[in-house]
């Protein structure tokens, strides 16, 4: 099911904020290397900052791989008041929702832009999750043959999930590459008991 479940509500569809957990203080971790070097950043994932927003994004991907066909139409007016929610800032609009202080610890979704020399030339991988379902939330550099990677939680929810859905371009082969999810917090997994990782391979479609 795409999206999760919507309920058949009478009238207008309104956005629902998207809250994601508060505690994924990840974003402030710096990584260093054995050499105790600082180990650069160079994703930073998309968080919608409401129903409608998460909508809207993936219904306008045109992606052959990724296209969305979710039959979900858009309400061509909202009420004033849905109107200013959906122009509030993220930091404003959880604020006001949860009572309490709220950071939004998105800078840039997608790569980062600091790193475009190196992704252009191939020389480190670069990773997407802006599509239906993708996940990723955080991409540290430790080697070209390796990343640590950070999911983001799911919405309205205390973070506690156990998957992942992005995607990886190669602009040259790199053999075996090593990736560490580091902010799964359930204590047993199904990986455990030998399920296997799902990868799709474009180029062999």
């Amino acid at each position: 099911m795409k999206f999760g479940w919507k309920p058949a509500v009478a009238g207008k569809v309104l956005p629902i904020p998207l809250a994601f957990d508060l505690q994924d203080d990840y974003f402030e971790l710096d990584h260093f290397s054995a050499q105790k070097k600082l180990l650069p950043e160079i994703f930073r994932g998309w968080r919608p900052e409401d129903s409608l927003k998460m909508h809207r994004k993936p219904l306008s991907i045109t992606d052959r791989h990724h296209g969305s066909e979710y039959p979900f139409k858009l309400p061509p007016n909202l009420p004033l008041g849905a109107q200013k929610l959906v122009g509030q800032p993220m930091k404003q609009k959880l604020t006001g929702i949860l009572g309490q202080s709220a950071k939004a610890p998105q800078i840039y979704a997608g790569m980062n832009p600091v790193q475009r020399e190196l992704i252009d030339s191939g020389d480190i991988l670069c990773f997407d999750s802006l599509f239906e379902c993708g996940n990723l939330d955080r991409v540290v550099l430790v080697s070209p043959s390796e990343y640590d990677l950070y999911m983001r939680p799911d919405t309205n929810s205390r973070g506690h999930h156990q998957w992942f859905y992005f995607k990886v371009v190669s602009k040259r082969a790199v053999g075996k590459v090593k990736f560490n999810i580091l902010n799964f917090t359930k204590n047993r997994s199904l990986y455990e008991q030998g399920m296997k990782v799902c990868v799709c391979n474009v180029r062999e479609k």
